[in-house]
């Protein structure tokens, strides 16, 4: 059964998902200050849990992908970390619940 997000009740609750030691992973959309793209882009690929950085036309200047061992470590780097570098305006963060299709391989 798949979990139902409204209702928490499924293959996993959100407390679960949570407290989960299986790590998180996370697709970031960042807007930033025209004037301040690449040298915030390259600060944001220096950290460690950033998988990838994209930068790319539309309603976000960058999208990054992010893998954590914890939520409550994604939470922190959101809030505390990403929220706070100089340039970034605003973030918007899409948390994976299931993978598909991951470099080119099919997971179903």
């Amino acid at each position: 059964m798949e979990t139902d997000f409204s209702t928490g009740e499924g293959d996993s609750t959100l407390r679960e998902l949570y407290a989960s030691e299986d790590g998180v992973e996370a697709v970031i959309h960042v807007k930033l200050e025209k004037r301040e793209g690449e040298t915030v882009a390259e600060r944001i690929a220096e950290e460690p849990h950033v998988k990838d950085v994209f930068m790319v036309t539309g309603d976000s200047d960058l999208i990054l992908i992010v893998s954590f061992p914890r939520m409550k470590d994604l939470k922190e780097y959101v809030l505390h970390e990403l929220t706070n570098i100089y340039g970034v305006v605003d973030t918007k963060t899409f948390v994976v619940i299931k993978s598909v299709k991951e470099d080119g391989i099919k997971n179903y």
